[in-house]
């Protein structure tokens, strides 16, 4: 009872390897269409909504005048550069991350490149400062650093959780102390 192995030679293992690799390529593409497809259908009908609000303004002729910007280029959709700052800042919550960080994270994530460093520069203040200070101000974010102190540095920022800044909580235990029944 003696079995031959067989060797596969290593032409017909690329080629298996190969086929499945562009079978599964191919499984990808379907499933982004089928994103794509319900993604179309979806505007579709904010585009006759908006159409429709256009008409109850007495300017019914706007969405066929407007034409067509692709305004979300460089990153995915919109928000997404949003998001992405949130997440940094929520995985590296407590610790604080400065604003080169987080550029530099934004420019890995979406695959940037930039012809000069005036450029970078340029991105990471206008595009990553500005969205940070957007959710500084809907109180997401937290500001480390002092611009005023800091006026040259980078700015720190930090994920912002609902709980008493240390400040606070300082004064927290101050007024538990101050209060004459309980013991400090």
């Amino acid at each position: 009872m003696s079995t031959t192995r067989t060797r596969t030679p290593p032409t017909v293992k690329w080629l298996a390897n190969e086929l499945a690799a562009m079978a599964g390529e191919l499984e990808r593409i379907d499933e982004e269409l089928v994103r794509l497809q319900a993604r179309r259908a979806h505007i579709l009908a904010v585009l006759a909504a908006m159409g429709g609000v256009a008409e109850l303004l007495v300017v019914p002729q706007l969405a066929g005048a407007v034409q067509a910007v692709r305004a979300h280029g460089t990153f995915d959709d919109r928000g997404s550069l949003r998001n992405v700052i949130r997440a940094c800042l929520k995985a590296a919550y407590p610790a604080p991350v400065d604003l080169r960080a987080v550029a530099a994270l934004v420019v890995e994530h979406f695959g940037l490149t930039f012809a000069t460093l005036k450029e970078q520069q340029r991105f990471q203040h206008h595009s990553v400062g500005r969205t940070l200070y957007r959710l500084f101000e809907r109180g997401e974010v937290e500001r480390i650093s002092d611009p005023l102190v800091t006026r040259h540095l980078p700015s720190i920022w930090r994920w912002k959780v609902e709980g008493g800044t240390l400040e606070e909580l300082a004064q927290q235990a101050a007024a538990v102390c101050a209060a004459p029944t309980t013991e400090c």
